[in-house]
């Protein structure tokens, strides 16, 4: 009975991987970034025009009064549906990830946006459809960004996270992190499992990692993750072997932590879990869905 109003105890602790606050606002920002997007294509694209290519003609913009010309419009909300396919309310993708998302997103868009255009014979411009996913492409980078930032110096965005491993593992995961301003790990603590191979140095790491806690030798893990349940748990499952590896696992599951493994992953199933990539880093999260 103790043991089950414990862990019941560590589910409530845990708190939501982005919090629904953040989910909002990076929403808001994207509705708000797609409707200037369209707003400065509108009025900038017959300026281009006149500028660039006086002689050719083209519609005049004054001339898309009607909802049947406005297709950018009708597609905004499966461009949104496809952000939080790929987790970007929900998840924490590290950056260069989230700029690949969106830029590819974005030119699927463009191609559906002048196919239909092309396909029911409507007459349009190239140059507004071309401006208009290339302004949603760049506003919502920026906004996004303006909203990590706020949510940074408000408090709710930045998670305290743990990392067990070994001290190889250790490093390359703190320079990834360090290399990513916006996932918002927030590393608090490192528990080393192994030092057969790499003896693991805290100078070595990058420099503002060089205070935190330094756990070494062997953990009781359940008590551990019961009593630091808020955290976000990063683990190389390469450090645990059989039994051992089951029971963490387990005890992670039990208590509903919020977690992420580093490969190899020979006991997980890949899908319940989402991959999170760093650029220019050999390091690859697992993230528990």
């Amino acid at each position: 009975m103790s043991e089950h109003l414990d862990r019941k105890q560590g589910t409530e602790k845990c708190r939501p991987l982005v919090r629904e606050s953040v989910t909002a606002a990076l929403l808001f920002s994207d509705i708000i970034a797609m409707s200037m997007a369209f707003t400065f294509a509108f009025f900038s694209a017959q300026f281009l025009k006149d500028a660039i290519l006086p002689d050719i003609y083209n519609r005049p913009l004054t001339d898309y009064k009607n909802v049947s010309d406005l297709i950018f419009v009708w597609m905004c909300p499966f461009v949104l549906f496809a952000f939080y396919a790929k987790g970007h309310y929900t998840q924490r993708v590290p950056w260069w990830s989230l700029v690949q998302h969106v830029l590819v997103i974005c030119l699927i868009a463009f191609v559906l946006d002048g196919f239909m255009r092309f396909a029911l014979k409507m007459s349009f411009s190239r140059l507004l459809i071309g401006l208009s996913w290339v302004y949603v492409f760049i506003l919502v980078l920026a906004l996004r960004q303006i909203v990590y930032s706020v949510a940074c110096k408000n408090g709710v965005w930045r998670i305290p996270t743990i990392i067990i491993g070994d001290g190889r593992t250790l490093i390359d995961t703190l320079y990834a992190f360090s290399a990513d301003h916006y996932t918002g790990y927030d590393v608090k603590t490192i528990a080393l499992r192994d030092e057969t191979n790499y003896v693991f140095e805290i100078e070595k790491a990058p420099p503002q990692y060089h205070k935190i806690d330094v756990i070494r030798g062997s953990v009781d893990y359940e008590s551990y993750i019961r009593n630091n349940i808020c955290h976000f748990f990063v683990i190389t499952l390469e450090t645990f072997r059989g039994d051992e590896r089951d029971a963490l696992i387990k005890t992670l599951t039990d208590f509903n932590a919020l977690y992420a493994v580093i490969p190899p992953i020979s006991r997980i199933s890949l899908f319940e879990m989402e991959p999170r990539y760093f650029f220019g880093h050999d390091v690859m999260l697992l993230h528990a869905k």
